[in-house]
């Protein structure tokens, strides 16, 4: 099968989290692929899935691939694995909502992206551990970190509560830019006029 670069799997994220119906890796069908019915798409389940990949690995329309660190095959589609040797290095930094697509499977985030997500808001707030309703970072193709946000609607004020950076990823000029220009976007964005940042994040409002 052909082989993926350890670095190229970040890229495959990215390529991945607008394609819902393939999975990169079986485990990760489960809530990515579904069938389209008169009453509308219910999820297919990992087994389903399964027989879904072989019948398009037959039918070459994806192909298998091995990833390392990975104890069983992948999948792709052909005409992907031909575009990796061009794709761009990955650039900027966003603020990604709790809800997108590179995060519908949880399992995928954490095995292909390193990054353990999940939403807090039915949480009781004594139990939460980041916050209500937290926007993971994504800076120059790699999810970094995450920042609980609160919004004075009446005030018309944005406050950041807290920022937290993962294991192991450290600030940089690059960073602290890209981010500072993502939050003025959604401070932009949600209408505040305002934008209170953590102790030792405040150069970030610009």
């Amino acid at each position: 099968a052909p082989a993926w670069a350890p670095g190229e799997r970040h890229a495959v994220a990215i390529v991945y989290s607008g394609q819902p119906k393939v999975a990169a890796r079986p485990p990760w069908i489960d809530g990515m692929v579904w069938r389209e019915t008169p009453s509308g798409a219910p999820w297919l389940g990992v087994t389903v899935g399964n027989v879904v990949l072989e019948r398009l690995r037959k039918r070459r329309r994806v192909v298998q691939v091995e990833v390392p660190g990975f104890d069983e095959p992948a999948y792709a589609l052909p005409e992907d694995l031909e575009r990796i040797p061009r794709l761009a290095t990955p650039r900027g930094t966003t603020l990604l909502c709790p809800f997108d697509s590179m995060l519908w499977q949880k399992r995928r985030a954490e095995e292909l992206m390193d990054f353990r997500y999940r939403i807090e808001i039915y949480t009781p707030e004594p139990k939460r551990v980041y916050g209500y309703y937290v926007l993971p970072i994504l800076h120059e193709g790699r999810l970094v970190g995450r920042l609980d946000p609160r919004l004075d609607r009446a005030a018309k004020r944005l406050t950041i509560h807290a920022i937290h950076l993962e294991p192991g990823v450290k600030r940089t000029p690059e960073l602290d830019a890209g981010l500072g220009d993502a939050l003025r976007d959604l401070a932009a964005f949600v209408g505040a006029e305002h934008l209170a940042l953590p102790r030792g994040w405040g150069k970030l409002a610009g």
